[in-house]
C-alpha cells in the first residue's frame, strides 16, 4: 500500500515499544484496575492448570506411572483450563486495543467485560490467521519429508516456519481493526502491512517472545510463588505487546488513511476553541 504521495510506511518498531511502555505507565491510575484483575484471573486459571491439572505427576524428580484414564482426565481438565484462558486472553486483548486507539467514552470498563460480537469477530478471525499459518508451515514440512532424509525434513520445517511467522505477522494487523468494530477483510491486512513483514515478525512474535524471558527464569526456580509470578509477568507482557500491536496498526492508518479518523476524534477537534498565536507551543509556519 502507498500513501496518497506514493510513499510506503516503515514502522519504528523499537519507538513503538517505547510508546506503548510510557503510555502504560502514564495512563495507570486507569490501566492497573482496568487490566490486573484480569491478568490475575489468566495467571490464576494457568496455575491451576499447571499444578494441579498435569497430567503427568512427579514425585521427588521422579516420574510416577498413572492410570491411563486419570492422564487422559486430566488432559482433559488442563484442555477446559486452556479455552477458559483463551477466552479471557480475548477480552483483555479488546480492550486494550479499544484503550489504545479510541476516545475514553468507548472503553470498556475494565478487561473482563461481556462478550460481544466484536470479541467473537476477534476469535474468528485469529483462528483463521492461526489455520492459514498453519497451512503455510506444513506444506514446505511435507515437502522436505516427502525426500526421505531428515536433512529434507528439517529445511522443509524451517522453510515453513519462517513463511508462517511471516504471514503470521502480517495477516495480525487485522486484529486491531476487528477489536475496534471496524470491517476489515484480510486482504487489506495484507495491503496494510505491505513492507512491514520483517517488521511486523518483531511486533507480533519477537518481543512478546522476548518479554517472557524474565518469567523463564522464574520458572527454573521450580517453586509455587515463583510459577505464579512468572505467568503475571507473562501477562504484563501480553498487555505490552497488544499495546503496541495498537500503535503499529495506528501508525499505519494515520499514514496511509488519515482520512479515516473516528469521527469522534475529529468532531472533539472542530469543537476545541482555536487557540490564540504562540498558545500551541510549536512554531507556525
Amino acid at each position: 500500500m502507498k500513501s496518497s504521495l506514493g510513499l510506503e510506511a516503515k514502522l519504528p518498531v523499537f519507538d513503538l515499544l517505547k510508546e506503548a511502555i510510557v503510555l502504560l505507565w502514564a495512563k495507570r491510575n486507569i490501566v492497573i484496575p482496568m487490566f490486573l484483575p484480569v491478568i490475575f484471573v489468566l495467571a490464576t486459571v494457568d496455575f491451576i492448570s499447571e499444578v494441579y491439572f498435569s497430567p503427568v505427576v512427579t514425585d521427588d524428580a521422579q516420574v510416577v506411572e498413572v492410570d491411563p484414564m486419570v492422564e487422559a482426565g486430566q488432559s482433559m481438565k488442563q484442555l477446559g483450563m486452556s479455552l477458559i484462558a483463551m477466552l479471557f486472553s480475548i477480552l483483555m486483548a479488546t480492550a486494550a486495543h479499544r484503550f489504545t486507539l479510541l476516545p475514553r467514552d468507548q472503553w470498556y470498563t475494565n478487561g473482563l467485560h461481556g462478550w460481544g460480537k466484536n470479541e467473537w469477530r476477534y476469535l474468528g478471525r485469529a483462528v483463521v490467521i492461526g489455520f492459514i499459518a498453519g497451512i503455510a508451515a506444513l506444506v514446505p514440512f511435507f515437502i522436505g519429508a516427502a525426500t526421505g532424509s531428515q536433512e529434507g525434513m528439517a529445511i522443509g520445517g524451517t522453510i515453513g516456519g519462517l513463511i508462517a511467522m511471516y504471514l503470521f505477522g502480517r495477516l495480525s494487523i487485522t486484529l486491531p481493526e476487528v477489536a475496534i468494530g471496524k470491517q476489515g477483510d484480510l486482504k487489506r491486512a495484507w495491503a496494510l502491512s505491505e513492507g512491514n513483514g520483517t517488521r511486523m515478525v518483531i511486533v507480533v512474535l519477537l518481543i512478546p517472545i522476548a518479554m517472557i524471558i524474565p518469567a523463564a527464569i522464574l520458572y527454573w526456580l521450580e517453586s509455587h510463588l515463583a510459577t505464579y509470578f512468572a505467568l503475571l509477568v507473562v501477562y504484563v507482557g501480553s498487555l505490552i505487546s497488544v499495546t503496541i500491536l495498537s500503535l503499529s496498526y495506528q501508525f499505519l492508518i494515520d499514514f496511509y488513511e488519515p482520512e479515516s479518523l473516528a469521527p469522534e476524534v475529529l468532531n472533539e477537534e472542530l469543537e476545541q476553541p482555536a487557540k490564540k498565536e504562540g498558545e500551541s507551543g510549536r512554531f507556525d509556519a
